[in-house]
């Protein structure tokens, strides 16, 4: 169903117009503002917020952001409710990209970069500081870089969603322990739940200027606690640990360190005192402060021009792949580039700049030349003898390096921040009236008209046929005029979630809650393989592009979640990588009366795998049947354990109870009853584990080993408690507990390093050498370099790669019973990471194949072959 607000007038002048964002405790729509015909933000808190203190919490937002009167601050322009009691706030248009967006890109800013950026970013929190309000989640994600009339850019300090004046009192949310921030950013007094106070943002903004200088976050884990309890023990790793884009950046250490402080009163003082700690060192790094008349030469501006020349023995199909993928330019950029006209491509740069952008050329093989700038085309600033007596009262001093950030590459498709083409007289004016055009020759004069109209049939057949040949060798324009042609008679019919050129797919998935790092997981290893496939044109002219929304790992929430992805003119056409048992439960019924395709989903459950299996459903992993055997025969035979003294501890839902049924299964082969065994469990979404402890503490003497069917954070208490506890016999997990989390849980705890906890793998080890973990890896590089590789990436990688083939072989136009018969034709596909994949209209299972990992005594994964004794 489409989205009821959608259409709707609020207080009768802000039109919502689409969505923007789905967050979690809000949703962000694009509206417009009647009276003055502007476009404005109106941000909604959801329904199942609407507890009284999440709304004062919203609108506290409201009545900070109007009380900050700030340029580099988000302006509220109103809020409200509606009839039926929904709280919103409407706020300004910015039109740009985040910080974290930019920084990402480009994997880290250069000095000019940040000393511009970070002025404004200060100034604003110092404002902020003045009226006694902490921000408390700075992040790259809530700073913006937004365009101006003129194209000029600024930055905006967005979402006060949580911050508070420091003479309020806490709302009951944040008095009950929530930890209220982004991990990696929030202070380490917010972790601890004591009082904060201002200085919880200057270490947000260290965190950013670490971000910004590195292009990657000052702390990796695997899950958010273990982020956040690096961050209560560490400082980040040092800057000269990373290769930087600037390297001048690392004088900016000692900056980063001291506002990154773990105790507090160690810290800048005051954004002001940050701020001039930074400025110093730019200036240091820049030499640009107070220059003598003796270096006034120095104070030169230069340019960066390039012809279209080579190196000597440069090839200039390589040069232009690697200069398209070094500045990410368009194809229209790049043939401009190649055109033999001089094109300029920065301007008003130092020359130290200009030399960098001479070296990257070179590296791809082009030659580009460093110009000085006439001073007669450039305005050349006044000397002031003292820049912080000129100042307004109350701001910041400059640093004298900044360059502002272009964020043309955001804000306008295709275009790169570094291209501004000269222009020169032949191709910016256009030729007079009258007078011939200097690209074309005068028709020479003929005697007879008779004679030229013999050859007009001949030259209409040759203009038609280079139309024709032209429209078929521009992939866009075929597609545009295949497109209306088979529709237009009926030869292919409209499809939900496919337009011109892309391709919509749904996932539903923990982003929050126990399974989140699944769900993240999950994510980022599909978006890697898609990403790689974008850039190659996508498939047959249609991109991919994944719609992912937060289920938490609650059933109620993943069938809320199919309205959107049902929604007939904004929803998806198929569903990919779905994580968990208990949703995906819950979401069978709606895919299969909608005969919706739900392909990969990251659960072993039977339900999706009846016999014969249901046609909408297609698995990629092997089941948890299959895992909890391969365990079972593990224990028993490998290890020779009894398979009385074996218990299981498990999930007390659909999941868990589906992998004690695999349990039940394979031990009954040994002659066992599953009712003879100890068996424990523990709610969904929690880490309430004593109960099991307590139940199997009696046992611990005769107990061999645990079969754990759950989530890392219970599994790794569980762990953690029945060792205290003396149990010293063998644990075993099946895949989806989330292995990378689990070991890192343990490589951070003190008291137990995880050795020899055993976990089944449904992908082959992600540190592998075979061809199809090799690719993974390299895609992950490419696109998600902070990102660890790890099996539930892999995994999505994997899935993402064999929906991707059955859309390839699909063609342009189809339905979903076309990809299901092609993906029912797949046989034998060889991805390189084992045994080849297959489906059949009888097996919509693609893999049956189990691995196994262990957790050695550093803490870290390798290779447990769960089917033969290991060789000593």
């Amino acid at each position: 169903m489409s989205d009821p607000l959608i259409g709707r007038t609020l207080k009768e002048t802000y039109r919502i117009d689409r969505m923007l964002a789905d967050g979690g405790m809000s949703r962000v729509y694009l509206a417009e503002q009647l009276s003055l015909a502007r476009k404005v933000v109106v941000k909604m808190l959801l329904p199942s917020f609407h507890d009284e203190d999440f709304v004062q919490l919203f609108l506290r937002e409201a009545r900070i952001c109007s009380h900050l009167n700030h340029p580099n601050i988000v302006s509220v322009l109103d809020f409200g409710s509606t009839e039926d009691g929904l709280v919103y706030l409407i706020l300004e248009y910015l039109e740009g990209a985040s910080l974290a967006d930019i920084v990402l890109q480009q994997k880290g800013l250069s000095l000019a970069n940040i000393a511009w950026l970070m002025e404004p970013l200060c100034s604003a929190i110092n404002a902020a500081h003045q009226q006694n309000v902490v921000h408390r989640d700075l992040k790259p994600g809530n700073v913006m870089v937004a365009t101006l009339s003129g194209n000029d850019t600024t930055v905006k300090v967005v979402d006060f969603g949580i911050s508070k004046p420091m003479h309020e009192e806490n709302l009951k949310h944040t008095q009950l322990g929530t930890v209220m921030g982004t991990p990696g950013y929030l202070a380490p007094e917010q972790i601890r739940g004591t009082n904060i106070n201002h200085l919880a943002d200057i270490y947000g903004i260290g965190a950013i200027l670490h971000f910004m200088i590195t292009g990657e976050a000052p702390y990796r884990g695997a899950s958010r606690e273990i982020i956040m309890n690096k961050q209560m023990k560490e400082l980040p790793p040092a800057l000269a640990s990373y290769t930087l884009q600037d390297p001048a950046c690392e004088i900016l250490q000692p900056v980063v360190y001291k506002a990154m402080a773990i105790e507090r009163e160690q810290r800048y003082g005051s954004t002001a005192e940050l701020w001039r700690e930074f400025s110093i060192c730019a200036r240091q790094t820049a030499q640009l402060s107070q220059q003598t008349p003796s270096t006034a030469a120095d104070d030169s501006l230069y340019q960066f021009v390039f012809r279209g020349e080579l190196l000597a023995g440069g090839d200039p199909h390589t040069s232009k792949q690697q200069l398209q993928k070094a500045f990410k330019f368009s194809d229209q950029q790049l043939k401009t580039l190649f055109s033999g006209k001089r094109v300029v491509l920065r301007k008003n740069i130092s020359q130290q700049d200009a030399k960098r952008f001479q070296q990257l050329f070179n590296r791809c093989g082009a030659r580009g030349e460093v110009e000085a700038m006439d001073d007669r085309t450039r305005i050349v600033a006044p000397a002031i003898a003292n820049p912080a007596e000129n100042k307004a009262p109350g701001s910041l001093p400059e640093p004298g390096v900044a360059q502002p950030i272009s964020i043309a590459a955001f804000v306008e498709a295709g275009n790169s921040p570094f291209v501004s083409r000269e222009p020169s007289l032949a191709a910016s004016s256009p030729h007079s009236p009258g007078q011939p055009s200097p690209f074309t020759q005068p028709a020479p004069a003929t005697s007879s008209s008779g004679h030229s109209r013999r050859f007009w049939p001949g030259i209409t057949a040759a203009l038609i046929f280079l139309c024709a040949l032209t429209i078929y060798l521009v992939p866009g324009w075929r597609y545009t005029v295949s497109d209306h042609l088979m529709y237009a008679t009926g030869l292919a019919q409209p499809q939900r979630g496919i337009s011109h050129d892309q391709i919509k797919l749904g996932m539903s998935a923990a982003f929050s809650g126990s399974a989140r790092e699944l769900g993240r997981a999950m994510r980022i290893g599909m978006l890697a393989y898609f990403k790689g496939i974008n850039e190659q044109g996508g498939i047959h002219g249609r991109k991919i592009d994944l719609h992912a929304l937060d289920d938490g790992y609650e059933p109620a929430q993943a069938q809320a979640n199919m309205e959107d992805f049902l929604d007939q003119d904004k929803g998806v056409f198929a569903l990919i990588g779905n994580v968990g048992t208990p949703t995906s439960k819950a979401i069978l019924p709606h895919v299969l009366d909608n005969k919706v395709l739900l392909f990969g989903a990251f659960s072993g459950a039977q339900l999706l795998r009846n016999d014969p299996p249901d046609r909408y459903v297609f698995n990629y992993r092997a089941s948890y049947a299959e895992e909890t055997a391969a365990l079972v025969h593990y224990f028993v035979k490998i290890l020779e354990m009894n398979p009385s003294n074996i218990a299981v501890f498990y999930q007390n839902d659909s999941y868990g109870r589906d992998g004690l049924s695999g349990v039940s299964n394979a031990i009954a082969q040994y002659g066992v009853d599953i009712h003879d065994l100890p068996t424990a469990t523990y709610p969904r979404n929690t880490t309430r584990v004593m109960d099991a402890v307590a139940l199997f503490r009696p046992l611990l003497p005769s107990l061999e080993g645990v079969i754990v069917i759950g989530t890392y954070p219970a599994s790794a208490r569980f762990t953690k408690l029945m060792a205290i506890n003396g149990y010293r016999g063998r644990i075993a997990n099946v895949s989806f507990v989330g292995s990378e989390a689990l070991a890192e849980t343990f490589r951070e705890s003190e008291s137990n390093s995880g050795e020899g906890i055993i976990v089944s793998q449904v992908v082959p080890m992600y540190d592998a050498y075979a061809t199809g973990v090799l690719e993974y890896r390299s895609a992950m590089q490419q696109y998600y370099p902070s990102e660890p590789a790890g099996f539930v990436s892999l995994e999505g990688y994997v899935v993402a790669r064999l929906f991707c083939l059955a859309l390839q072989k699909s063609g342009r136009y189809f339905d979903v019973e076309e990809v299901i018969d092609r993906l029912e034709a797949m046989q034998d596909i060889d991805l390189g990471i084992g045994q080849p994949l297959s489906f059949s209209a009888s097996d919509h299972q693609a893999s049956h194949q189990v691995w196994g990992a262990v957790i050695n005594n550093e803490g870290h994964f390798e290779s447990l072959d769960l089917e033969k004794i290991q060789v000593q």
